[in-house]
């Protein structure tokens, strides 16, 4: 290895890893108007098992304000409901999805409802219901601020969890577009140094390729294309969705 390489443990590697969870918390938020017994749904898509926490946040639109309920309701693919809450604002809903129901119903997605209960009120009601759910994907790599020097190059290994997938490696840099500079990127297979995808150019660059469960030691080479000048101010994230 040449002194303008630099090899380094991928210090980003989630701490999940470590303890066998895969994938992170996503949050999504919806906002809906509901006229007396009207309902809206929204689709979500967990990734992998875990707890799925909806929070409705709602109100009357009426010049008196009256007591005011929903009905909310989380349900499967298959049409039954997962589970149920109902009541005034602020109203959550919690539910575990086990791995097995998870798998049972892989890549489809759930609904979360909301129903205006206030009929008898014939309240209009406003609001948005936050969603958070685990979205099965994984963050292998993430580095922030690195600067390479002119011709040189620099690597940052990682570590893949052993599962087949869609990994994508986000490559920005602050003074690429404004400046010129460009870089070369590659993803390589550390067991073969096998190159499995290039690219080349300035911040925005995307490194996308599909892995296999024994692609897991992987590395991201970095070079400056630039003769004189410093690349700076260098992240990589690099994000995997298990299939």
């Amino acid at each position: 290895m040449t002194p303008a390489i630099r090899l380094f443990a991928a210090a980003a590697v989630f701490a999940a890893f470590a303890a066998g969870a895969l994938g992170v918390q996503v949050t999504e938020k919806f906002k809906y108007r509901l006229t007396a017994g009207d309902f809206r749904e929204f689709n979500i898509k967990p990734g992998n098992s875990g707890l799925i926490k909806a929070d409705a946040d709602f109100r009357g639109t009426g010049l008196i304000k009256k007591d005011i309920t929903i009905t909310m309701k989380l349900i499967r693919p298959d049409g039954t409901a997962a589970k149920e809450a109902a009541g005034a604002s602020p109203l959550s809903l919690v539910f575990n999805l086990t791995p097995d129901e998870q798998s049972k119903f892989k890549g489809k997605n759930f609904k979360v409802r909301v129903e205006n209960t206030a009929v008898a009120a014939k309240e209009t009601i406003t609001g948005d219901v936050t969603v958070k759910f685990n979205d099965g994907k994984v963050t292998v790599l993430n580095v922030k601020n690195l600067d390479i020097g002119p011709k040189a190059t620099q690597e940052r290994a990682f570590t893949a969890p052993g599962k087949a997938g869609k990994l994508t490696v986000d490559i920005k840099f602050r003074d690429g577009v404004v400046n010129g500079k460009e870089v070369i990127a590659e993803l390589v297979r550390v067991a073969d140094n096998k190159v499995l995808v290039k690219a080349d150019g300035d911040s925005g660059l995307k490194l996308v390729a599909d892995l296999a469960a024994t692609d897991k030691e992987l590395k991201v080479r970095l070079t400056n294309k630039q003769t004189l000048r410093t690349v700076r101010g260098i992240d990589l994230l690099g994000v995997l969705q298990p299939n």
